[in-house]
């Protein structure tokens, strides 16, 4: 049996350095889910409810007809495909072909996959050449991002060197008070899941949760969004992103709370009393935050007048523990 893993990757990452020549802002998330290999990021420096779903496929042309299917639920208007294809016996002849949800409508539909099949003789056809990957079809996913309508969403906002910390320290305690018990160390995107469980108290237009885990990495230029990822949990879509800076991470913060005071709500995962002045600052202004840190008998370092929630807790529950082993 042909692997064709090395080759779908190859696509994967031809159809990400054409997107980012153009200077779309892309990341990855860890799985495919809805159809995402990919995602394009709508202007990462200040919000990120506007993001279109990309899904790269790889096929070598042979002789025979060639096909790539599309599951149907995917394709709403935020989805695109992206076909790269080479030739089976030249090499150098690549194709990179674009299809947007009303282009994968006109494919065959053969119980719940929509199916595109073509030869190598017919991809030279107006009806494919058209789809080619070019500065036109660059403006038309440019449009469509402008298309795509801002909701107030819910965002976490995550320091994400003190979720590291407690997270480990949790851990530790747990693990001594229970010996017999095979507990692991719960990943951020468990952890971060949980925290709007127990402590959402908002109410968005659309069910979507946006999550901003920033932390510090002194190899990178800049602050940069660097990894991403999509997990549908009850019908919520759990938008993550993994923010890396060589500065400070408060300053990161402060930035985007700045930026999306009028657009988002805010639960905010810290406990250092530098960002004491800027939560007073809001609180005086009258923006809502929920917190959660660390309580009080367990040494919580930032003092306001807003809601919180202990930390331990929703860490607890991603390791397994049952509520009454909190």
């Amino acid at each position: 049996m042909i692997d064709n893993k090395p080759f779908e990757e190859e696509s994967e990452s031809y159809v990400k350095n054409k997107l980012l020549r153009y200077g779309f802002n892309m990341a990855k998330p860890s799985f495919d889910i809805k159809g995402a290999d990919l995602l394009i990021l709508d202007n990462i420096d200040s919000y990120y409810s506007k993001i279109l779903k990309i899904q790269s496929k790889g096929r070598t042309l042979k002789e025979t007809t060639n096909s790539i299917k599309i599951h149907k639920s995917y394709v709403k208007d935020d989805f695109i495909v992206f076909l790269y294809v080479i030739d089976e016996i030249d090499k150098e002849k690549e194709y990179l072909f674009t299809f947007f949800k009303e282009d994968i409508e006109q494919w065959n539909l053969s119980t719940d996959n929509y199916i595109l099949s073509f030869t190598s003789k017919s991809i030279l056809t107006d009806k494919f050449q058209i789809k080619k990957f070019d500065k036109k079809i660059v403006e038309k996913i440019n449009r469509l991002l402008e298309r795509t309508k801002i909701k107030k969403f819910t965002s976490v906002v995550v320091d994400g060197i003190f979720l590291d910390r407690v997270i480990s320290e949790t851990f530790q305690m747990y693990k001594k008070m229970y010996p017999e018990k095979d507990l692991q160390i719960p990943s951020i995107e468990s952890v971060s899941m949980n925290i709007t469980s127990m402590y959402n108290r908002f109410q968005s237009e659309e069910n979507i949760l946006n999550f901003h885990v920033y932390n510090y990495n002194e190899n990178v230029n800049g602050s940069h969004v660097v990894n991403g990822n999509i997990i549908v949990d009850n019908n919520i879509e759990n938008r993550i992103y993994f923010h890396e800076t060589n500065g400070f991470i408060y300053q990161d913060i402060e930035e985007y709370f700045m930026k999306v005071l009028n657009l988002e709500n805010i639960i905010f995962v810290a406990d250092d009393i530098i960002y004491e002045p800027m939560l007073h600052n809001l609180e005086n202004i009258g923006i809502d935050i929920i917190l959660v840190l660390h309580t009080e008998c367990g040494g919580n370092n930032m003092f306001t007048g807003y809601r919180w929630g202990a930390i331990y807790y929703p860490i607890a529950q991603a390791m397994g523990l049952g509520r009454y082993e909190w």
